[in-house]
């Protein structure tokens, strides 16, 4: 497509191939949603309508879920990963990381502590997916993944759906 007009690419429906700064910019949107959807998720655990009218007149401070004393767990440290490693590191105690594809350089260049898989389960708060979906990932939080959690963790999940099992997150 070297030499093709935006304007023609448009109107057929053809789209260049992106160039370095687009491909940073893909890894920077699933860490800003993953970012997001925990603030979002922590923050409306304390301000739901009963509290608020329960407790007319005084703060809702007092419940809400603060980060600076939580451990966030980021499964797969590629470029969304480290991209909302570097996002989220003001507002955690701890990072951990679990990625068996990342050389340990990359995890002493994030400052992030490397962990096996069952204890970033045990000791996140916050857990983040930013896998690949493989045969080897689907289903990787299954049923035996859910009783290793924390009680009431945060999950967020911008890999594909079928990374979390469906039915053992159901029950």
């Amino acid at each position: 497509l070297k030499g093709a007009s935006w304007k023609i690419c448009r109107t057929r429906l053809v789209f260049p191939e992106p160039a370095s700064p687009v491909r940073r910019i893909k890894a920077e949107l699933p860490a800003r949603a993953s970012f997001s959807a925990s603030v979002k998720r922590a923050t409306s655990l304390s301000l739901a309508k009963p509290a608020l009218i329960h407790n007319f007149g005084s703060p809702p401070r007092q419940d809400m879920f603060e980060f600076h004393d939580k451990t966030i767990g980021i499964i797969g440290v590629g470029r969304i990963g480290g991209t909302l490693c570097k996002k989220v590191r003001p507002l955690f105690r701890e990072i951990l990381g679990c990625d068996p594809y990342i050389p340990e350089t990359r995890f002493k260049e994030l400052r992030i502590k490397a962990v096996p898989f069952e204890t970033l389960l045990q000791e996140s708060h916050v857990i983040s997916l930013n896998c690949n979906l493989t045969t080897e990932t689907r289903g990787l939080i299954d049923a035996r993944a859910f009783t290793l959690m924390r009680k009431k963790p945060i999950l967020i999940n911008t890999a594909r759906g079928p990374v979390v099992d469906e039915r053992a997150l159901r029950e």
